[in-house]
């Protein structure tokens, strides 16, 4: 997957700032594939998991690995682009937790997600998110023109990445996957909003859905860690 092992180390940290308790409910956003929430387990044994995602070829994957690693979480459909996933997932949870999803999504879902994530939570629970972190606009292109001189290539190769992944899925289902889950998306919506969603704007806008404590826990050229408690 895109970013490799920094994107593990990163899930790594998504999970090491969870509150200490035996059994925490943990919320996997978008899960994919299932690595946070499995990354949760191993953390917390005990933990109760409850996977999400729209994507049915996905939520296949993460009951399989779930099976085969002996695990119970509920692992249901759900889709983000309507407030209907909390039906599926009404909470409330200790922590709900997500990578690289969040930049899929326009402006104005975006804020109402992040309300009803904050719904999802038990009062002093924790949203923690990975995503790609953009700069301001005016700083678009200097950070750019270092980014190339400093880690010549790093760019072209995180490419590469999520291009090679969606290749070789499309390989293995037989038609171009990543293209059905663009046109699965809602009519008149646009495909997401990453290249506007610097990291101050991700805190602007946690604010304005009502967490009351915003922190920056990682960030570098590609990504940033960020949680919010309610």
């Amino acid at each position: 997957m895109q970013g490799g092992t920094d994107r593990e180390r990163l899930i790594r940290q998504l999970v090491a700032i969870l509150p200490n308790e035996r059994s925490p409910r943990v919320l996997d956003l978008c899960c994919g594939p299932g690595d946070v929430g499995r990354a949760v387990r191993a953390r917390f044994p005990e933990a109760q998991v409850d996977h999400v995602d729209r994507d049915e070829f996905f939520l296949a994957l993460c009951r399989a690995v779930n099976q085969r690693e002996g695990l119970t979480h509920r692992v249901v459909r759900g889709d983000l682009w309507t407030s209907a996933w909390r039906a599926e997932c009404p909470g409330p949870y200790d922590a709900a937790l997500l990578a690289n999803a969040l930049h899929w999504f326009n402006d104005r879902r975006l804020l109402e997600i992040l309300g009803e994530v904050r719904e999802s939570l038990a009062p002093g629970g924790m949203f923690a998110f990975l995503e790609p972190a953009s700069p301001i606009a005016d700083l678009a292109a200097p950070h750019a023109a270092w980014l190339a001189a400093e880690l010549p290539g790093a760019s072209d190769q995180f490419n590469r990445d999520w291009a090679d992944f969606w290749q070789r899925l499309d390989e293995a289902m037989g038609y171009e996957y990543y293209e059905n889950v663009v046109a699965g998306l809602p009519p008149g919506e646009e495909f997401g909003a990453e290249d506007g969603l610097h990291v101050t704007k991700f805190v602007d806008l946690l604010r304005e859905a009502g967490f009351r404590e915003v922190d920056i826990l990682a960030r570098d050229a590609f990504s940033v860690v960020i949680a919010a408690l309610r």
